[in-house]
């Protein structure tokens, strides 16, 4: 993680000052925890969100986000150990995760149109394990549902283009950033501890000013 970030900021150029911007964002976290697996092989969720960052000064800003994702699985009895009481012999497993990020981002030009930055953020972790035939449904009284929370940090550095109008106040822009996540482990009652870190891509649309 510290390689990407310090690996960002050699990209930065003496550039004009760091901008304001709101952005509608969607992603993909890996876990190379094996746990996760009762909610899907090779597991990854799929997110979305939004992100806002206040310019602090030339180069520094401070960027806070939100993703929200999810996935699932069919599972059978036969995959779970003999004590677990699953219901039925085929059934769902569905995962949900909400993120909050926040931490500090170094930014410069490269262009007129695109700009480098490396971002290092601390993070926030609640997840929820669904396990029942129909796991969308949240008031059924034979569905297994479990909660973890976990602390976590991030890192990335990311390329952004956007296109200046000088008749205007703000710029539409878009961008793409990859790095890793890493969480500390995430407690549950039947599937015991997991921890939700790997690699993070992540990409969207929004505005500068």
């Amino acid at each position: 993680m510290n390689a990407l970030f310090v690996a960002a900021l050699a990209l930065l150029p003496a550039a004009e000052a760091a901008e304001n911007q709101i952005d509608l964002s969607f992603g993909s976290q890996t876990t190379n925890d094996d746990g996760w697996e009762v909610v899907g092989d090779g597991y990854a969720h799929q997110d979305i969100g939004g992100r806002v960052g206040v310019a602090l000064g030339e180069h520094l800003s401070i960027l806070g986000s939100y993703r929200y994702g999810a996935g699932g699985n069919t599972v059978y009895n036969d995959e779970w150990e003999e004590d677990t009481n699953a219901p039925g012999d085929e059934f769902l497993a569905a995962s949900y995760l909400h993120a909050l990020t926040v931490g500090p981002k170094l930014s410069g030009r490269v262009n007129r149109f695109f700009s480098a930055y490396g971002t290092a953020q601390l993070s926030g972790h609640l997840a929820t394990i669904r396990v029942d035939a129909d796991p969308i449904l949240d008031d059924d009284a034979t569905q297994l549902q479990e909660r973890g929370l976990a602390p976590g940090i991030l890192g990335a550095a990311g390329l952004e283009a956007n296109l200046p109008f000088n008749q205007r106040s703000w710029t539409p822009a878009a961008y793409l950033e990859m790095g890793y996540g890493h969480t500390l482990a995430m407690k549950f009652d039947t599937f015991g501890e997991m921890n939700f870190s790997g690699f993070y891509a992540s990409w969207g649309v929004g505005v500068r000013f």
